[in-house]
């Protein structure tokens, strides 16, 4: 519910992408493989 008011003012806007083109992110991915040893 705290992102649904940027996503209706992001929709507003025209600020969407179609479904074909919809990509995860996976921030939690990102992060922990920075804390692994030997990574940056």
């Amino acid at each position: 519910e705290d992102m649904l008011p940027i996503a209706c003012q992001m929709f507003a806007e025209g600020k969407t992408v179609a479904v074909e083109h919809a990509e995860p992110v996976y921030l939690r991915n990102n992060v922990a493989w920075k804390k692994l040893p030997g990574k940056e």
